[in-house]
């Protein structure tokens, strides 16, 4: 069993696996800055307490949400909508996440994160209470469901599985994006902010790549 877990077979997410998780992400309704708040947690990791840069949210649309060989200046695909269906993101990702945008009425991200100074030098914190500002903002009461996420953002990745399943998949997104379950904080905001719709899955929506 050590050996199995220290060389883990790869897998990726079936075709038909993916497609259900955007349609499933499409029907949550979420507004359409979630992949920047998704950053955030993320650049926690490496940030260790210090304020984010627009560099990590820049990296987040780049690795799980650009589209290879679209033609045209929309190259991300971003499932996430709060009215209609345009899942086609343009490339400015930076002008999207400006201190600009900052008006007297700030928009949904902006009532969820602290962001501070300009241009390249803008970066953005985490309040305490940020897992409730973005139920209330970003998810609009409707909680991400989970399995669907980790499908869509990881179509592209040969996933490391000691064990095949959805639950282990699941698992690496919590790990990536500081939502561990052994940690308290990470847990408590996981579980305000989460569903889960591994039962929407099965072990056959992860094949297995031959080497």
């Amino acid at each position: 069993m050590a050996e199995e877990a220290q060389n883990p077979d790869i897998y990726v997410f079936g075709v038909d696996a993916v497609r259900r998780s955007i349609d499933s992400l499409l029907t949550n309704k979420n507004h359409e800055h979630v992949p920047g708040y998704l950053a955030l947690l993320r650049s926690q990791k490496v940030r260790v307490g210090t304020p984010s840069q627009i560099s990590d949210i820049v990296e987040v649309y780049d690795r799980y949400l650009k589209v290879l060989d679209v033609e045209g200046d929309r190259p991300y695909l971003r499932p996430f909508v709060s009215r209609g269906r345009n899942i086609w993101f343009n490339d400015n990702v930076s002008g999207s996440y400006a201190p600009s945008n900052v008006k007297a009425d700030p928009g949904p991200f902006f009532r969820v994160v602290g962001v501070n100074g300009s241009g390249l030098n803008t970066t953005y914190a985490l309040p305490v209470d940020h897992a409730a500002r973005a139920s209330l903002h970003l998810l609009k009461g409707h909680k991400l469901p989970v399995a669907a996420l980790t499908a869509f953002l990881y179509r592209d990745y040969g996933l490391g599985l000691a064990v095949p399943s959805i639950e282990s998949a699941v698992a690496v997104f919590r790990d990536e994006f500081c939502l561990r379950d052994d940690d308290t904080n990470q847990k408590a905001v996981f579980d305000e902010l989460f569903v889960d719709d591994t039962a929407d899955f099965s072990v056959a929506d992860l094949e297995r790549l031959q080497g």
